[in-house]
Formats: C-alpha cells, sequence, structure tokens
C-alpha cells in the first residue's frame, strides 16, 4: 500500500509537490513507498530536505527487485543519508536496476522522538537505447 498518494505518470514514484513530513517515536523507524518500475538500467535518486533536526538522521534506501519476487528479495541499490540540520539536497547513483523500485525511509537519532520534512525529486532515469 502506498500511504503518500497520487503518482506521476509514467514513473509510478510519489507525486512529491509540497513534501512529505515523517515522524518516529521512540525508536528508529522504517516508512516504505510503493513500488514502481524503472525507466532505465542506471538512475540518480535524489532528495530535498527541508527541514531536519540536529538530533535526527534521515536515511533513504533504493530498493529494487524483479517483479515476481516477494518485497523481502529487495536487494539495495543506492542510500543517500541525511545528517546535518537544515535544508539540502543529497544524491545517490544506481546501477544495474531490477524492473521494480521503491524507497525505504529510516528515521533515526538520539532524542525520544523526531521528524522530517523532505521532498523525494524525480529519478534521472538512464534508458537502455
Amino acid at each position: 500500500m502506498d500511504p503518500f498518494g497520487s503518482r506521476f505518470e509514467g514513473f509510478g514514484e510519489p507525486l512529491e509537490t509540497h513534501g512529505r513530513t515523517l515522524v518516529r517515536g521512540a525508536s528508529s523507524v522504517d516508512y516504505y513507498s510503493g513500488w514502481f518500475a524503472k525507466q532505465g538500467e542506471h538512475a540518480t535518486f535524489g532528495v530535498e530536505v527541508i527541514d531536519l533536526p540536529t538530533d535526527v538522521t534521515l536515511t533513504v534506501t533504493v530498493q529494487s527487485k524483479q517483479l515476481g519476487e516477494t518485497d523481502g528479495s529487495a536487494t539495495t541499490e543506492a542510500t543517500i543519508s541525511v545528517t546535518s540540520s537544515g535544508a539540502q539536497v543529497q544524491t545517490a547513483r544506481g546501477t544495474s536496476l531490477q524492473e521494480r523500485l521503491r524507497y525505504k525511509y529510516t528515521l533515526a537519532g538520539s532524542a525520544s522522538t523526531g521528524r522530517v520534512h523532505f521532498r523525494m525529486l524525480t529519478p534521472i532515469q538512464e534508458p537502455n537505447w
């Protein structure tokens, strides 16, 4: 289930116009996007962090799998780790992507609760022409 709403036509990843806010409780929390189709063998993924407190870390992991595989068989293709506070853009490149992609968001930190506001940028995918 995709808790983040609508999708771009042709890409399938969550529509990012205003960004999203994630909140964690007393321990590290993982959130997942829905699966979307790859558009090329390689891609550059980006996250625009709008607000990140000093005591919170956001890690975005790009996972991929073949269409018929289970979610648990997904492999990590790229990782973006944001540890410094304030507005910023971070990117990572994934290579040899499988058929389906999703984002895994992990919030961690020293505070008992934390939140982050960010927006995933449209991946720059390299078609296999």
